[in-house]
């Protein structure tokens, strides 16, 4: 829980370049404000004579410099102690300076996190802001609306955005008189963004946990007390058909409409259909189209890794004048069939379940899943009991992550609204 103590005291406002702020904060531009800014663009080790590798320290690019952090995730280039050197004429990057991405893409802002060396590689320049400006103010300040609509509005190029040094250094910086009000704004935006952290790792840690759970559940390693006895292996064809999404469709047909579709999103994300996330589609009375009813199972039917085809998710609810968008299909179990169609979902997104589907995937560039391919699968299922079972546990797991992720969702939200705030001066802190 993050509290505010805020000033009572009226504020008279002054109109600006950077927008409506209280009569005492300043405005600047960008360059006014910085004791030093490195850019090095163009700047490659083959113009130096040298080469990337040989070392361990880290090149910064626009690949991984991300909003708030530096991704270490992703590939990128590292250097040795004499590329550094040469490199680096500027001199080496301190705690806290604030980084941004100029292109590809535009706007990305964090802060230089502990003392390691670090070479600036292409597309990201570092900001080094005077005494009386904090560097966390700076970072929030340029990271939020006000700066990035700035940013965005100057930017120039087609396919990828991108804005030179000298435009950047004239974007319009707000700031409050004292360094102390500059850092209590900081230090709240901080503490907001340090909440945001501990409540993804907590859904990031309870969703590993849920995975660890279906791998033991869902494949018989360990049973739920009072379930024994073999499971019995079965072709999905037994319990089943497949039926095809939309077809004859064009995009005008879509956005609009009497009729509702299931659309590509809703089945990749969710193990369980969201009713809420629908789109509208025209389809005529006399079409000969599938409708979707409760208790049928989707999947997709092709996407651009094999990692990603037969996602499988599972409607609930009863949905009228409902249909599955045209990249997908259906499978509806035969009304004697006792299986337990949210097993089945969380059985093909397991580990396990991935594994099957990967193999079933066709293509090179594009995978494709065929319908006679996956309804040959061939499942080991426990007894209709257990599996209500063990859905139970997991959709209980599920309730619980999604509680946190509402509330992460909120907390981002109560964040740009302390941004907005804080950052112009509407809300002063004491």
């Amino acid at each position: 829980m993050i509290t505010i103590a805020t000033s009572t005291n009226p504020m008279t406002l002054q109109q600006t370049e950077a927008g409506q702020i209280p009569n005492d904060w300043c405005v600047r531009p960008l360059k006014n404000i910085l004791a030093l800014c490195m850019d090095y663009r163009g700047r490659t080790p083959k113009k130096l004579g040298m080469e990337w590798g040989g070392g361990e320290i880290l090149a910064l690019s626009a690949n991984n410099v991300q909003m708030g952090t530096i991704d270490r995730t992703k590939e990128a280039y590292f250097g040795s102690v004499p590329l550094y050197e040469r490199w680096m004429s500027r001199g080496d990057c301190e705690v806290g300076d604030v980084l941004i991405t100029t292109e590809a893409p535009l706007g990305n802002v964090t802060q230089i996190p502990d003392s390691s060396r670090y070479i600036l590689s292409q597309r990201v320049v570092l900001l080094r802001p005077c005494s009386f400006i904090a560097k966390d103010y700076l970072a929030y300040y340029m990271a939020g609306e006000r700066f990035q609509s700035s940013l965005s509005r100057c930017a120039s190029g087609t396919t990828a955005k991108g804005i030179q040094r000298t435009q950047l250094e004239l974007l319009q910086v707000a700031y409050p008189p004292t360094l102390a009000e500059q850092e209590a704004i900081a230090e709240a935006l901080s503490d907001a963004d340090a909440w945001i952290e501990s409540l993804e790792a907590l859904v990031a840690k309870k969703r590993a946990v849920k995975q660890a759970v279906m791998q033991q559940l869902l494949t018989g390693r360990t049973r739920l007390p009072g379930f024994e006895g073999e499971w019995e292996t079965k072709r999905l064809s037994q319990l089943g058909a497949t039926y095809g999404g939309l077809t004859g469709k064009t995009k005008g047909h879509f956005g609009d409409g009497n009729a509702r579709y299931i659309p590509f999103m809703n089945i990749m994300e969710n193990v369980i259909i969201d009713p809420e996330d629908l789109g509208l589609v025209d389809v005529e009375a006399n079409e000969s189209q599938n409708q979707v009813a409760s208790g049928d199972l989707f999947f997709n039917g092709s996407s651009e890794t094999p990692e990603e085809v037969g996602m499988c998710s599972f409607l609930e609810e009863e949905l009228s004048n409902t249909y599955v968008n045209s990249f997908c299909f259906g499978f509806r179990l035969h009304p004697s069939i006792e299986e337990d169609g949210r097993f089945l979902a969380y059985y093909l997104r397991s580990s396990a379940g991935r594994e099957l589907m990967r193999s079933l995937a066709q293509g090179a560039t594009r995978y494709n899943l065929s319908k006679k391919s996956l309804v040959a699968l061939e499942l080991r299922l426990p007894q209709p009991l257990e599996q209500r079972a063990i859905v139970t546990v997991l959709s209980d797991m599920d309730a619980e992550v999604s509680v946190i992720t509402t509330k992460l969702a909120k907390s981002r939200q109560i964040k740009q609204g302390m941004m907005q705030e804080l950052l112009t001066g509407k809300t002063r802190l004491v």
